[in-house]
């Protein structure tokens, strides 16, 4: 005889959370492979999320800054070893990261524009490198004709800054990741978003939209494409002297 009434439903449960621990940790594992075929795929190619170190120039035309040109370095270092760099995970990028779904889903909501999400919603995390050969770009989401780039800052302040802008300059940090995802001729438009979760829904200071169109920053785009083209040139064929001339 049983003693305990309740065993057959303590044994239910038992199984049931076992079960749906087997499944997350199955999608946390699915989840980390995805990550690790994406960094596979970006090794030894110049990205969008690195352009604002290398766009900027003295009065020379040459690359100002020791970012700019160590990241090079990087990519030369990466073109002849095949290994990816290794970048410390900050607590603001880990705060980013954990909150761009919540940003898509609610700017989806705000703007009714079937986004889709570029992390999640293809499958694999999305990678378009086949527009100029040793670039490569991951927007955070794509649709027919634009895409969006997802910031959470972990800075309340940061926030703030960017919902008091009317437009988006090349004055700002974002700016030419932005212009990178505009290299593919399909894409008509890119919206920077920047959202805060610590407010409530419908507050204004929620979420920032700020959109760029194709047409008002062709040149700037025109400029990045010549500049690339350049930089990975001398990254194929070029030595380390030429690098730090760049």
């Amino acid at each position: 005889m049983n003693d305990n009434p309740f065993e057959e439903f303590e044994n239910s449960l038992s199984e049931k959370v076992a079960e749906s621990a087997t499944e997350l940790d199955t999608l946390q594992i699915e989840a980390i492979e995805r990550e690790h075929r994406w960094k596979k795929r970006r090794i030894g190619k110049i990205t969008s999320s690195n352009l604002d170190k290398l766009m900027n120039f003295s009065k020379d035309g040459r690359i100002k800054t020791k970012a700019g040109i160590d990241y090079l370095l990087e990519i030369k270092h990466q073109l002849e070893t095949g290994c990816e760099s290794e970048y410390a995970s900050a607590p603001a990028m880990r705060w980013g990261s954990s909150y761009e779904q919540e940003a898509h889903e609610y700017y989806r909501k705000e703007t009714g524009i079937d986004m889709v999400s570029g992390t999640t919603g293809f499958g694999e995390i999305l990678f378009i490198d086949d527009v100029i050969d040793g670039f490569g770009d991951s927007p955070d989401g794509k649709s027919a004709d634009g895409i969006v780039e997802y910031k959470c800052p972990y800075n309340g302040a940061n926030h703030l800054r960017n919902c008091a802008l009317n437009m988006y300059s090349d004055s700002e940090d974002y700016f030419w990741q932005c212009i990178g995802h505009m290299i593919d001729p399909k894409v008509q438009w890119c919206d920077f978003v920047s959202y805060d979760p610590r407010y409530p829904d419908g507050h204004p200071n929620k979420i920032k939209i700020i959109r760029i169109n194709r047409a008002d920053i062709a040149g700037k785009i025109t400029q990045l494409e010549e500049k690339l083209k350049l930089w990975i040139e001398v990254l194929k064929n070029g030595n380390l002297i030429d690098i730090f001339s760049l």
